[in-house]
């Protein structure tokens, strides 16, 4: 996704029993299917270049049970793009600011080494 000119990648995780506990309104996290398909970890969303990043072949992983739930994944994410990335767009924002030190923590630091200059 895109914030302020600059791209950034979200990890998924895949579904945990914890992940049912985590609130639907925590700011660092997209639950997916009420956490029963895993997580968008907005937390550690990391800076990137386009240019480094490799799509997947959904359609070519060996296992069927990881390949459904990746399936599964991507369509919810395709459906819900808009609120996902205004969520990212939230974050970031609340963790630039500064003035939640315990979300901070959780959170990667946004800034960017990008072509050899920093980037805030």
């Amino acid at each position: 996704m895109e914030i302020n000119g600059l791209s950034y990648f979200a990890p998924l995780s895949s579904p945990k029993p914890k992940h049912e506990y985590i609130a639907e309104s925590a700011p660092d996290v997209i639950k997916i299917k009420q956490g029963k398909l895993g997580i968008i970890n907005l937390n550690n969303m990391i800076p990137t270049i386009p240019e480094v990043i490799i799509p997947m072949d959904i359609a070519a992983v060996s296992d069927e049970k990881y390949r459904q739930l990746l399936m599964q994944q991507a369509l919810f994410i395709r459906k819900h793009e808009d609120t996902i990335k205004k969520k990212a767009k939230r974050l970031y924002q609340i963790v630039k600011s500064d003035k939640q030190p315990k979300l901070n923590k959780r959170c990667c630091n946004y800034g960017v080494y990008l072509y050899n200059k920093l980037v805030l």
